[in-house]
């Protein structure tokens, strides 16, 4: 079942903001699976395009944690819009150095049903335990966040069934935050705009792939933007340690670089046109399952993280 996970920990000594997002988290992951299950983290380093994990970058750990889990009848208007700051505020991507000593949290998202069993050993038995590389210093896993009982806003699992259905048949409002750089794959050129077809259809074909309750991908037809507020984020590449051939590439072209532009914010999509309350719920269920697998390039480095904001954060 897709299970996100919050790992937090302490770093013994000052992370570049570099290596908080990118390729240097993507093997901090393999490494924590190669220290429980070497084979696994070979065949996860070797799975292609469609990965079944996705990550979140290293950051500060928020001064005010948000609340979660309650519903507009639980609370009177102040207490929702106190809900909406605070998740605003834990919604913001901070591409900073983090120094040494200074709380951070990690999230990382299980998509395979299996996957979350596999390496159960870190969760219950490493913590405070191992220490692990990053850069120039070692993270110290502090603590472990895997349920909505926590306060953690990242830490939630759900199975593919319950996700479909608890998916609404009438919802008719799709409003997604992108809380690290997202962009998507067009011809040889990468797209920072979200449009439906890019955004859900990398939701449909990550669903497809891996869940058995296929979906069809022409009920991507019926979604339009309506509203938006987005800006672009460039994130910084880092060659340390790159492959020769990644150096002789850069040496060759004086215009090739490894950094990543891509958009942050909210926008919000609606079905027009003669969708059926089936084809509605189905795309409840992208929507929702969006919180767990992101979307567009590299979700296996810490972009394209989302989530589905719910009706009382709007």
């Amino acid at each position: 079942m897709p299970h996100s996970i919050v790992v937090n920990a302490i770093a013994d000594a000052t992370v570049s903001k570099t290596h908080t997002i990118g390729r240097h988290i993507h093997a901090l992951f393999l490494n924590l699976v190669r220290s429980v299950d070497p084979k696994l983290s070979d065949a996860l380093h070797e799975s292609g395009a469609s990965k079944p994990f996705s990550l979140g970058p290293l950051q500060r750990e928020p001064k005010k944690k948000p609340l979660r889990h309650f519903t507009s009848s639980q609370l009177g208007e102040h207490d929702l819009r106190q809900l909406r700051e605070k998740n605003r505020d834990d919604s913001v991507f901070r591409y900073q150095d983090i120094p040494a000593g200074v709380p951070c949290w990690w999230r990382i998202s299980l998509l395979d049903d299996s996957l979350f069993g596999r390496i159960s050993d870190l969760w219950l038995n490493r913590v405070s335990r191992d220490s692990y590389r990053l850069g120039s210093s070692r993270l110290h896993i502090t603590g472990i966040a895997a349920s909505s009982v926590s306060e953690a806003l990242w830490a939630d699992y759900r199975s593919y069934e319950r996700i479909y259905d608890e998916a609404s048949h009438d919802n008719m409002k799709f409003c997604i935050d992108f809380f690290t750089p997202t962009a998507f794959r067009v011809g040889k050129v990468d797209s920072l705009l979200p449009v439906p077809t890019q955004v859900f259809g990398s939701l449909l074909r990550r669903w497809n792939s891996l869940s058995s309750l296929t979906l069809d991908p022409s009920i991507i037809e019926y979604l339009h933007p309506t509203s938006f507020a987005l800006s672009s984020v460039r994130v910084e590449g880092d060659d340390g340690g790159a492959s020769p051939e990644y150096s002789k590439c850069k040496q060759q072209n004086s215009k090739f670089n490894n950094n990543f532009v891509g958009c942050v914010g909210r926008i919000t999509y609606q079905p027009f046109g003669t969708a059926s309350s089936e084809e509605i719920k189905h795309l409840n269920v992208l929507g929702n399952y969006a919180y767990y697998t992101g979307v567009g390039r590299k979700t296996a480095m810490g972009f394209g993280m989302c989530r589905r904001v719910s009706a009382y954060e709007y």
